[in-house]
């Protein structure tokens, strides 16, 4: 049997397949599979990855598919009172307005936000890890008072810099021994640029590998690198000489090096695939992947921006496996969330005379930027890494609770998974296809997953974000600050949202979009859909 046939057998069995780096991780009904068809799986498993895998080069076109949609519409002006709305970001809030996520927050505290009409939200995005302490943390504004008070100049190129010179050391001090070398920028994606130009520079080679789904910022560069075609597709990245490579797999990147030993510069990895959908790696792969780029004499760079400066539970990911990259990218949190800061921290050997007399960046180690870096770090490095400690803690307290919740919604729940305050769930939208009423056109028109978000953060006032690599996922990365109390509104919100869908609930799940009483609103929530039960009834 060909592999895309078995495939299918397969499936028509009820056997669900998702794909982590390059193994299968399957749920089978007791007794779907027979002893011949296990046979056939485990001949043709390579075989049905490659099936797998293009099916997820085939899923990712969901950018695609919203850009058909809104071509088909036309060029009909998008009307928003809003000026971001209609000025900075037409195409998106065309979209967010749709499903009720066009909300103007107008203050901000530690966990919490507030909307024009005084209403509370729990933040569970924190700008994917750029609000490490919440919004609006006193310490950082104090770091920014002192710039202001002491009249530092800001920035001042060719000329000695201070407080970039005490945070280049203070990073030094706590990051994994080896480094020496640290070079300021303004972004994550920046940082990626960085790390491409050293280790470029430094072996000489123009080869970059990468891994797929992996995310490291949309300039040219970092796109490229980036392994996504749904984030490359029309920018007509990614550039030569870039190559990915699967996630978890190091086998495939020994395969990869020995095709071409002398063309690859550096292997560029995330400790988890962020924006992928909190994607963890086999345990070692990290120590695996030191191995095989010391034996091809590659640089290591471990993408830090999403998962560094406390974000799983250790100050850097790198530190589960202690493992010490070539090269490390650093932004995100190191502003504390309030002014945009990168660093790329790189071992001797990573840094080169080409490099440091040609790259510079106007406002890179500016003065502002520096402070708040230098107070990020106190923050988390204060009383022995307590808030470091309280991530571990709290965050093994929220997957617990996720588990909780795969177990009551087991149908419905594919996986939950994560590290730290980096965790997601994935959902199996398909077992709801076969009810009646609206659930099935929702999942159908993949619009479900966006409606879950809207449901949350208007009836439960919590704020999650789907991943737009994976979008059967939703992501939750809490600023670090969060504890027990913000973990339990959090699973609770989920847990009633759950009951909504699995109940097939879809007239709850769009009352918010629709102008209704909040007596019509409890009235829709607590109603459950019966075999028998139209949503025009419920409605």
């Amino acid at each position: 049997m060909k592999p895309a046939s078995l495939l299918a057998e397969l499936r028509n069995r009820g056997i669900r397949f998702s794909l982590r780096g390059d193994d299968i991780i399957y749920r089978a009904p007791k007794g779907s599979v027979t002893p011949e068809l296990l046979a056939s799986f485990k001949a043709e498993k390579q075989a049905i990855v490659q099936e797998l895998l293009a099916e997820v080069n085939m899923d990712e076109s969901g950018f695609d598919h919203l850009t058909r949609m809104l071509q088909s519409e036309g060029e009909s002006e998008f009307r928003h009172p809003h000026s971001y709305a209609r000025l900075v970001e037409p195409i998106k809030s065309k979209l967010l307005s749709r499903v009720g996520l066009d909300i103007n927050f107008v203050r901000g505290e530690g966990c919490y936000l507030w909307d024009v009409a005084g209403n509370q939200f729990l933040d569970c995005i924190a700008q994917y890890g750029g609000l490490p302490f919440g919004y609006n943390p006193d310490s950082i504004w104090q770091a920014l008072q002192s710039v202001r008070i002491n009249q530092l100049p800001n920035v001042a190129t060719q000329s000695l810099l201070d407080t970039a010179g005490q945070l280049a050391e203070r990073l030094l001090q706590v990051a994994p021994a080896g480094f020496k070398h640290v070079i300021f920028c303004n972004s994550g994606a920046e940082a990626t640029e960085v790390a491409i130009k050293l280790c470029r520079a430094a072996k000489n080679r123009p080869g970059i590998l990468s891994t797929r789904k992996g995310f490291h910022g949309l300039t040219t560069g970092s796109l490229s690198a980036t392994g996504s075609e749904s984030f490359q597709n029309g920018f007509f990245a990614r550039c030569d000489d870039f190559e990915h490579v699967p996630f978890g797999n190091t086998q495939a990147l020994a395969k990869a090096l020995t095709r071409s030993p002398q063309h690859f510069a550096a292997f560029i990895v995330e400790p988890i695939q962020g924006e992928a959908g909190i994607v963890l790696p086999p345990a070692g792969y990290l120590s695996r992947v030191r191995e095989v780029c010391d034996r091809f004499d590659v640089l290591m760079v471990v993408d830090e921006v999403q998962t560094g400066l406390g974000r799983t539970g250790r100050l850097f990911a790198c530190q589960h496996e202690n493992v010490v990259p070539d090269v490390m990218t650093l932004a995100k949190a190191l502003g504390g969330g309030l002014v945009p800061v990168g660093a790329v921290l790189c071992q001797p050997d990573a840094y080169s005379i080409r490099f440091g007399l040609r790259h510079s960046s106007t406002f890179a180690g500016n003065a502002l930027a520096s402070a708040c870096g230098l107070a990020t770090l106190g923050e988390l490095t204060a009383e022995n890494e307590k808030l470091v400690r309280h991530v571990a803690e709290c965050g093994s307290y929220l997957l617990h609770g996720l588990q909780a919740i795969q177990l009551q919604f087991g149908r419905l729940v594919r996986e939950v998974r994560g590290c730290g305050y980096m965790q997601a769930i994935e959902f199996d939208f398909d077992v709801l296809k076969s009810q009646r009423g609206l659930m099935p056109v929702l999942v159908d028109q993949d619009l479900l997953m966006h409606l879950i978000v809207s449901h949350l953060l208007h009836t439960h006032h919590v704020r999650v974000a789907p991943s737009f690599m994976s979008r059967d996922v939703i992501r939750l990365e809490p600023p670090l600050i969060a504890g027990k109390a913000e973990c339990d509104q959090l699973l609770s919100a989920l847990t009633q949202t759950l009951e909504t869908v699995e109940n097939g609930n879809a007239a709850a799940l769009v009352a918010n979009l629709i102008d209704l009483s909040a007596d019509e609103r409890a009235r829709i929530e607590s109603a459950r859909v019966t075999s028998n039960t139209s949503v025009r009834e419920i409605a």
